[in-house]
């Protein structure tokens, strides 16, 4: 299984979030860096099995407020879709 580690003090806006998620995980340039696009490119565009492993959390959090809270839960409705080829850990 792939692991992709995303580090949330580098994640200061949502932007940011979406341009490390698209280069962490070999999104395509038509990637549309919202919930939706991510939903789609995880769902579709990325080879299982894949682990995502977002450190630092709470800084994450800081600075994107509900919105880090939006995109753990679209993780986790991915890791349910998947049934054990996708895995999401936030520490």
């Amino acid at each position: 299984m792939k692991t992709v580690i995303i580090d949330g003090r580098d994640i200061k806006d949502k932007q940011t979030l979406h341009l490390i998620l698209k280069r962490k995980l070999n999104f395509p340039e038509y990637y549309g860096k919202n919930l939706d696009a991510l939903w789609d490119c995880l769902t579709v565009d990325t080879k299982m099995p894949l682990e995502i492993v977002w450190k630092n959390f709470k800084y994450s959090k800081e600075h994107l407020g509900e919105y880090a809270d939006m995109t753990v839960e679209l993780l986790s409705r991915v890791e349910e879709h998947f049934k054990g080829e996708f895995k999401v850990k936030i520490q």
